[in-house]
């Protein structure tokens, strides 16, 4: 099992949910090697006649995000209660948390041993879009602070970002019986909790 990546996928057609048959990602390296391990992966397990799933995760995010991501970024600025410098926010992701990625690669894992699995490249998302400033709105929110705390446009969005970037989890829930059961704003709030745990630690 092979955690991969939505930035498989070219960011060419950003108009409706990814599928696992849409174009792979030919424009910017860190896609286009994704996309490539991902398809060795497949290759490799093929040959040796090993059941093997890439997993294409999307917007992960949760306890253990590396700290410039924009959860713990988000954090960080409102417990030093600090102007938290944002793009314009207006980038639609499909985010995921992550207890939902790992219960998944846990089913994946029990359904490739007992071969009742194909396989290939699945989905792993919500299939629901936010905006990145959605996301920031609900941390304040749940953290209590006022939104005018978010520097919105302070920082441009990152060359190549794609406006749109929503997946759709379909062909894993049909082999698996999967679906998400977190949804952002209780992801969120657990994320809040874990981080004022850690704080008394």
């Amino acid at each position: 099992i092979m955690s991969g990546s939505s930035a498989e996928y070219s960011t060419h057609i950003t108009t409706k949910p990814k599928t696992e048959t849409d174009p792979l990602n030919r424009n910017d390296l860190y896609g286009k090697t994704k996309a490539i391990g991902g398809l060795k992966a497949l290759k490799a397990g093929k040959k040796r006649n090993i059941t093997t799933l890439v997993l294409r995760l999307f917007n992960v995010y949760g306890p253990g995000e590396s700290a410039h991501r924009l959860l713990p970024s988000l954090l960080r600025g409102i417990k030093r209660d600090e102007k938290i410098k944002m793009s314009q926010g207006t980038q639609i992701r499909d985010f995921i948390h992550v207890l939902d990625v790992c219960r998944a690669m846990e089913i994946a894992s029990i359904k490739s041993l007992s071969n009742q699995i194909s396989s290939g490249a699945y989905n792993i998302c919500t299939g629901t879009g936010n905006s990145v400033a959605s996301f920031a709105n609900i941390v304040c929110q749940q953290s209590k602070v006022p939104v005018s705390i978010l520097n919105i446009g302070a920082i441009p969005l990152r060359p190549n970002e794609p406006n749109n970037l929503v997946g759709t989890a379909r062909k894993f829930t049909q082999a698996t019986g999967w679906r998400p059961s977190i949804n952002l704003e209780r992801g969120i709030n657990l994320e809040i909790n874990f981080h004022k745990r850690k704080m008394y630690e």
